[in-house]
């Protein structure tokens, strides 16, 4: 897998996994933005590759800001919210708060 192909052609998008309460009839609390591509790569192997190439940071800015958008748009109503795995070195990175 060439993971810049995949920034290059724009291949990567989020699945939403809906996160309940346990109390029966109780609406959705939460979801989690987890990370796909079009090309079907497992997304550990994803990650894996984007840290072999030294653009860790750069593939989890971009899931980030993308879960973020996507879930405003077509998911968010203000009432639920937003999970997100973040890498620690990610966090840590001097220009992580730049990007919002």
């Amino acid at each position: 897998m060439n993971i810049f192909e995949i920034f290059q052609e724009d291949f990567l998008y989020h699945e939403y996994q809906p996160l309940h309460y346990l109390k029966e009839g109780q609406p959705i609390f939460a979801y989690e933005a987890l990370l796909r591509n079009l090309s079907k790569v497992n997304p550990e192997q994803v990650f894996q590759t984007a840290t072999r190439a030294n653009i860790l940071y750069k593939l989890d800015s971009v899931s980030i800001h993308k879960a973020v958008q996507t879930f405003a748009n077509r998911i968010g109503h203000g009432q639920e919210h937003l999970f997100l795995n973040i890498y620690i070195t990610t966090i840590l990175h001097p220009n992580f708060l730049k990007i919002f």
